[in-house]
């Protein structure tokens, strides 16, 4: 009987904590960064030292590091569909190809990236 108490306390315990970190619930997240031109700034210079190389610098996919990649780095531009939550918890933790940046940014850091994306200028030809 007492197996039977741990087990179910160690199940209830894996299902609380997974709750608290929820894919689902992080990707309908709405960025909590208020946009002003500190955060937009920020965001920029975060992208050129962390995204550039490979998203490019205006986000197409067509940065030199990404060149030597099997699988193309995905072209920013084309991701406006995708909310700011799903965007955020892509750079956290990975996607594709792309490292997992949680170790590296912090949170609001990441929120920052995100405000940017959104508001990458369009490359003029």
């Amino acid at each position: 009987m007492k197996a039977v108490r741990w087990t179910l306390l160690v199940v209830v315990l894996a299902v609380v904590g997974c709750a608290a970190y929820s894919p689902i619930k992080m990707s309908m997240t709405p960025n909590p960064i208020v946009k002003n031109e500190h955060t937009l700034l920020e965001g920029e210079r975060l992208f050129g030292s962390y995204c550039a190389a490979c998203h490019g610098d205006y986000g197409l996919g067509d940065g030199p590091a990404g060149e030597g990649l099997a699988v193309k780095p995905a072209n920013l531009t084309e991701l406006k569909w995708k909310s700011d939550g799903l965007l955020a918890m892509n750079i956290q933790n990975g996607a594709g190809v792309m490292p997992a940046w949680k170790e590296v940014l912090t949170e609001e850091q990441i929120w920052m990236l995100v405000e940017y994306i959104r508001h990458i200028p369009v490359k003029s030809s």
